[in-house]
């Protein structure tokens, strides 16, 4: 097997998994052969080194198509990540809110009677 067709088939398994990720709560199985598919395809990719051979041209054409959707994929992921983050800090903070309302007395609502 070529050196550009390793990268494919990395690269198309990949996005197969990206494709069909669970929802961002139930993502930890995920994570690690995520990781690994990438590893793999950064070290595939050092190897890719001109020149090219006409079939390496054909698939390097099919694989830039493939990076392009992974790329959009992991964006994606990413802001819904960063998205499911910041419900969780703000979450966080109306909770620490709620929990230390009842512990110092407040001022507000105090009442002054002007005739004394």
């Amino acid at each position: 097997m070529n050196r550009m067709q390793a990268y494919n088939d990395v690269s198309l398994e990949l996005l197969h998994l990206l494709q069909n990720l669970p929802p961002i709560k139930e993502d930890d199985d995920y994570v690690q052969p995520l990781n690994e598919l990438l590893q793999k395809r950064e070290v595939l990719l050092e190897v890719i080194k001109p020149p090219y051979s006409e079939e390496e041209k054909v698939i390097g054409k099919s694989v830039v198509q493939l990076d392009i959707k992974i790329q959009q994929l992991l964006k994606e992921r990413k802001v819904r990540i960063s998205e499911e983050m910041m419900k969780i800090k703000q979450s966080k903070k109306v909770n620490k809110a709620y929990a230390n309302s009842f512990q110092a007395p407040s001022l507000d609502g105090t009442y002054y009677d002007k005739r004394n």
